[in-house]
């Protein structure tokens, strides 16, 4: 009986940490402020999932591939929000130099100072969305090496 009341617990953890990240992107205006337009329809369109929805087995992995679903749109933005800031500052650094603009701008012809704040851009931002522990890809190998339903 303790094992069903902390499973079930921990189905009700679950469900209520996946609503809370969606009621911020879906009743806040967090999803316009944060994300590009693809991204702000994408999660409008992620449905309400209940314990029932983790703990049903069936139906269990339709609730996973909408959590990999939400993970896998906001890494998107969150990867084009960053390339089109390091787009920006690349695109400013070769017009800075004057004359011509050479398209491509390859980073290596950038001062190296701009290229040092382009890889730490690019890395505090990997840090950032690990740290928002919604990787689409950690967590589901995690739950594909599990054994058994209650494992998962």
């Amino acid at each position: 009986m303790e094992h069903d009341d902390d499973y079930r617990a921990t189905l009700s953890d679950i469900a209520k940490l996946y609503d809370e990240v969606r009621s911020i992107y879906i009743e806040t205006e967090a999803a316009e402020r944060e994300l590009p337009p693809f991204a702000v329809d994408a999660i409008r369109a992620i449905p309400e999932l209940t314990v029932n929805c983790f703990g049903d087995r069936e139906r269990f992995w339709d609730a996973v591939e909408t959590w990999q679903t939400l993970c896998n749109t906001i890494r998107e933005a969150r990867r084009v929000e960053i390339q089109s800031t390091v787009n920006e500052i690349t695109i400013d650094e070769a017009i800075k130099k004057g004359g011509p603009l050479n398209l491509p701008v390859h980073r290596e012809t950038l001062p190296p100072t701009v290229q040092r704040q382009l890889d730490h851009m690019e890395k505090q931002a990997a840090k950032d969305f690990i740290e928002m522990g919604m990787d689409p890809c950690i967590d589901f190998q995690a739950l594909l090496s599990c054994r058994s339903h209650s494992e998962r």
